[in-house]
């Protein structure tokens, strides 16, 4: 069956932009086809059809790649050996079996940034979007921490630099570890609403439900106007099966308008959800956004 298009002009496009895409590949030039497919590859989203099944987006897996190789081996980078074997495999188009000697690789050094990013690679050139992008986060927090590291030793009384090595922490769900660094930023300036509120969905996570709550609190004191850290008040009053304070909470919430985004439309579900609290309990929603990340 032929693809539907969302657009009649899109095959000409799309064909256009594989063509592009397939010449610089063959003429090596890689990081031009990545900033190629950065400032054209939405093109892509004008088919119907799974946008991971084009040559385009599985080459950017090869691309990135080919790319960062060639700068770590100019600066003098010699790989450990399943490194060196899993390129073998990659350049050889054996993708699965490059993926397996990475992980080999994690698994003699769960902290090799360049292992997780070159698996990340090779997932992308199968087409799997997912474990791509998890396996890239993974390199590109292991970095961030090593800088962040770096920081702290330079000024261990930095509330930013806490503030961040709890970020970093947090979007790997590192509940515990992120927690710790929250709580020293807040010791050093406890004037950090966004912190005290990551603080309490770290604390919510590991069931810390009494903490949790007294961040979503404290998140209040400093911006009363946090629908979502009232909403998480709300809902953390419930698991402690506080029901009547936390049917007052939500009703504050209404007093306040709302708005048609997301987070708000799940507010305004559990508004209506608070009356049967027995029901309710197990089926509000939670909202735990993912930490800022830093610029680089």
């Amino acid at each position: 069956m032929p693809r539907k298009r969302k657009n009649p002009d899109a095959d000409a496009r799309i064909a256009a932009y594989e063509a592009k895409m397939k010449s610089l590949v063959d003429e090596g030039k890689y990081q031009e086809a990545i900033e190629y497919s950065e400032a054209n590859g939405s093109v892509l989203y004008e088919c119907d059809a799974d946008t991971c099944t084009f040559y385009s987006f599985k080459i950017i897996g090869v691309c990135r790649s080919k790319d960062i190789r060639k700068g770590w081996e100019e600066g003098g980078y010699r790989p450990p050996h399943w490194i060196e074997a899993g390129n073998a495999l990659f350049d050889a188009g054996k993708y699965e079996e490059a993926i397996e000697s990475y992980y080999k690789r994690i698994q003699e050094n769960p902290d090799d940034d360049r292992a997780w990013y070159l698996m990340g690679c090779a997932y992308r050139a199968i087409g799997n979007p997912y474990e791509s992008v998890e396996a890239w986060d993974k390199a590109f927090s292991i970095v961030m921490k090593d800088e962040n590291v770096d920081t702290l030793e330079a000024d261990p009384d930095s509330a930013a630099s806490w503030a961040e090595r709890g970020d970093i922490e947090y979007n790997q769900e590192n509940w515990k570890e992120a927690i710790v660094a929250y709580r020293n930023s807040l010791s050093i300036c406890a004037d950090q609403p966004d912190i005290w509120f990551r603080k309490g969905c770290a604390h919510y996570e590991m069931e810390e439900y009494e903490d949790a709550l007294i961040a979503f609190e404290n998140t209040l004191k400093k911006n009363p106007h946090d629908l979502c850290a009232a909403n998480n008040k709300g809902v953390t009053l419930f698991k402690l099966r506080r029901f009547e304070e936390a049917k007052e909470t939500f009703r504050s919430i209404a007093c306040r308008g709302m708005k048609d985004d997301l987070n708000e439309m799940c507010i305004q579900r559990n508004k209506e959800r608070i009356e049967s609290p027995e029901k309710a309990i197990e089926s509000l929603i939670f909202i735990s956004n993912e930490a800022p990340t830093p610029n680089r």
